[in-house]
């Protein structure tokens, strides 16, 4: 629990730098109610996907395989996001 609650404060707070950055003068409310709406709806996708591919990951090698690959395009779609947002308060210095 004590992992879930640092990766939490984590994702809060660069949450919130990431919708500030996105976010047109005035309308940081609505950006975060859809973003919120985006995550619930992606959250529920990821579920009903891995219900379905589970009788396909019976046994251990499958499921470690199966894990491995979700996980590597996991982290190659939030790069790609990441990536995409312009941040304005961005440190370059801290860098190199």
């Amino acid at each position: 629990n004590v992992g879930k609650n640092i990766g939490f404060l984590t994702a809060s707070a660069s949450r919130a730098v990431l919708h500030q950055a996105v976010a047109k003068t005035g309308n940081l409310g609505d950006v975060t109610a859809k973003a919120g709406a985006q995550s619930m709806a992606a959250s529920l996708i990821g579920t009903s996907f891995g219900i379905g591919i589970s009788p396909l990951l019976g046994d251990i090698p499958h499921f470690i395989s199966g894990f491995m690959c979700l996980s590597l395009i996991h982290l190659i779609c939030n790069y790609l996001s990441l990536k995409a947002v312009p941040l304005a308060h961005f440190n370059n210095s801290r860098l190199d």
